[in-house]
């Protein structure tokens, strides 16, 4: 991989969060991101033996000219969607920019009435309310980086990450991008790799 892309003096960088003990699956994750085309010029994986949000803390912190950075958990393997084109990431990128969102939710299929989620529509997005019981997620997400930074506490894994109340009544502009169609499969459950992603390999 190249230089850090770059897109009107916003750095923005993929992080690829491998849990401890999973990173034999990081292999398969990066053939399945090569055939997937998306090009994307620098990619960090995430590891190590300490809790989850530490070791996010701690690249986030390493990487402080990033305004920007793509964080996906390594158990979601890229797959082209099935009567779709293949998702224009480079799109979201772009978007998460101009419109200085603090999170892009990039997760398939959410709609206005989903559970547990509650929105109000934004510039085509679902915009996500304080009324939403989840307001943090660890799914593939843009962030801004001083906004998750400022998310993410100590010494959690993703699950409790994802039910900390830190931020809930927090001003925020979290959006999601709506009905899109499922461009990844459930590489792994539970440290285990799935049906669908062993034949990713």
């Amino acid at each position: 991989m190249g230089q850090t892309l770059q897109y009107k003096n916003t750095y923005m960088i993929l992080l690829v969060h491998s849990c401890h003990g999973r990173e034999a699956f990081v292999d398969v994750w990066f053939k399945c991101f090569e055939r997937s085309g998306w090009d994307v010029d620098r990619v960090i994986v995430i590891g190590g033996e300490d809790d989850f949000s530490d070791q996010l803390i701690r690249t986030l912190v390493k990487i402080r000219h990033c305004e920007y950075v793509w964080h996906i958990l390594d158990d979601y393997f890229i797959t082209k969607p099935v009567g779709f084109r293949p998702i224009n990431f480079d799109r979201y990128w772009r978007l998460a920019h101009d419109l200085k969102v603090d999170a892009l939710r990039i997760q398939p299929n959410v709609s206005y009435n989903s559970l547990p989620y509650r929105f109000r529509w934004e510039f085509g997005l679902l915009r996500q309310t304080n009324e939403s019981e989840y307001q943090i997620s660890m799914q593939c997400s843009i962030w801004r980086r001083e906004f998750l930074l400022q998310c993410l506490t100590p010494g959690l894994d993703p699950w409790q990450q994802e039910n900390s109340k830190k931020i809930n009544k927090w001003p925020h502009e979290i959006y999601f991008v709506p009905e899109l169609p499922f461009w990844h499969i459930n590489g792994t459950i539970k440290g285990v790799l799935t049906k669908e992603g062993a034949k990713m390999k």
